[in-house]
């Protein structure tokens, strides 16, 4: 799932799944739970890392606003 779904999303995604099936602090705990934990890795693989990820639509909808 992770080549069209990409990093982002699809961490974001099963984040929150398994916090929610393990149950977390509520709903918006775990999304913003979920939400840090996808944004530290971002970081860390595409910056600090520079190593290539696949890119869904979170991904290139961001390009396409950013440039």
């Amino acid at each position: 799932a992770l080549p069209w779904l990409g990093l982002g999303l699809g961490l974001f995604v099963a984040l929150a799944a398994g916090f929610w099936l393990l149950g977390g602090l509520g709903p918006r705990h775990v999304l913003l739970v979920s939400f840090v934990i996808v944004a530290v890795c971002e970081g860390l693989f595409t910056f600090a890392l520079d190593i290539g990820l696949p890119r869904g639509p979170v991904e290139l909808l961001l390009a396409h606003f950013t440039g």
